[in-house]
């Protein structure tokens, strides 16, 4: 499994990091910066999602196992556990449909048990819906932001109306 799909998983627990297990004989300078880096990035929404963005580009290429897409899923999920800041608007919606080209090329590629792909599936419906939701209730600042408009309906009793999604439309 890859490094920062590890870190994902041990940063949304509340556990102590036992790095001595996770790396092989670390050096301790290495692993003091190390720690500085995941503090900063996990501070901020923003650079949180960033950074799983980065990663999950990296699986568009190569496959995505479903393990790799939970991890993923839970990098996501903790990154919208913390305050919402405005500079994240701009990732929301382009992590969100990456999640759902991660989740066709997993399901395509077959490599898990069909149950493992379901669950998989079903929490990256959610993470995306979970982004989308985010991104329908934040506020935008700006005086050119008030030509673009995107309308939101709810399909679905229970659900946000950020699910559902019109296309953008210009005010003329």
């Amino acid at each position: 499994m890859d490094f920062s799909l590890i870190v994902f998983c041990m940063l949304s627990t509340t556990d102590p990091f036992q790095w001595e297990e996770l790396l092989d004989k670390p050096d301790k300078q290495c692993l003091s910066m190390l720690k500085g880096v995941l503090a900063d990035v996990t501070r901020s929404r923003h650079h949180f999602l960033v950074w799983v963005w980065n990663v999950s580009r990296s699986f568009e290429e190569r496959g995505v196992y479903a393990e790799d897409l939970a991890a993923m899923l839970i990098g996501a999920q903790t990154a919208m556990k913390l305050l919402p800041e405005p500079t994240s608007s701009f990732v929301l919606a382009p992590l969100s449909r990456l999640i759902l080209r991660l989740r066709d090329s997993m399901i395509s590629y077959q490599a898990r048990t069909p149950a493992e792909r379901e669950a998989v599936s079903a929490q990256a419906l959610h993470t995306s819906q979970l982004l989308l939701s985010s991104l329908a209730s934040q506020q935008v600042f700006g005086r050119s932001n008030n030509q673009l408009l995107s309308c939101a309906r709810s399909n679905t009793v229970g659900l946000s109306p950020a699910v559902g999604w019109l296309s953008p439309y210009t005010i003329e």
